[in-house]
């Protein structure tokens, strides 16, 4: 019995699942960037810091179908259970979540500069986005 197939699947599962993820994340945050136009209150921080967290863990998600994918992809080239003829099916799909990724860059940026009229609130939004930036985790 042949691994080839399975692993084909396998590999453009984790990057269908990575799109779905994605997409869902981007999806969210234009929603959230719909919904609330500033920081203004407590509740929009408190609104802020949930689609923040939400973002942060489906981004640990993200580097964990990315990297198995990756993986797969690697191990069944260097075994010869895929060939040349499967870069197409391994390549083709890293290239479209990496544009769509790039697409939701922008949305993320916008949503990382809402306009917080009270310095006090811009200065606790820039805490909130200096840990989306730069923690794996919230630790709020």
């Amino acid at each position: 019995m042949s691994l080839h197939d399975p692993l084909l699947w396998i590999i453009v599962g984790l990057w269908g699942a990575a799109l779905v993820n994605q997409w869902r994340g981007t999806l969210e945050l234009q929603r959230f960037g719909d919904r609330v136009t500033a920081i203004a209150t407590e509740a929009d921080l408190d609104a802020f810091k949930a689609v923040v967290a939400r973002q942060m863990h489906a981004a640990l998600l993200q580097m964990a179908l990315l990297g198995l994918a990756g993986i797969l992809a690697v191990g069944g080239l260097a075994t010869e259970t895929l060939g040349p003829e499967d870069l197409g099916w391994v390549v083709l799909p890293g290239l479209l979540v990496a544009a769509f990724g790039a697409l939701g860059k922008r949305t993320e940026r916008r949503i990382q500069r809402l306009p917080a009229p009270d310095p006090a609130m811009a200065a606790r939004r820039d805490e909130v986005v200096r840990t989306w930036l730069r923690k794996a985790v919230p630790d709020w």
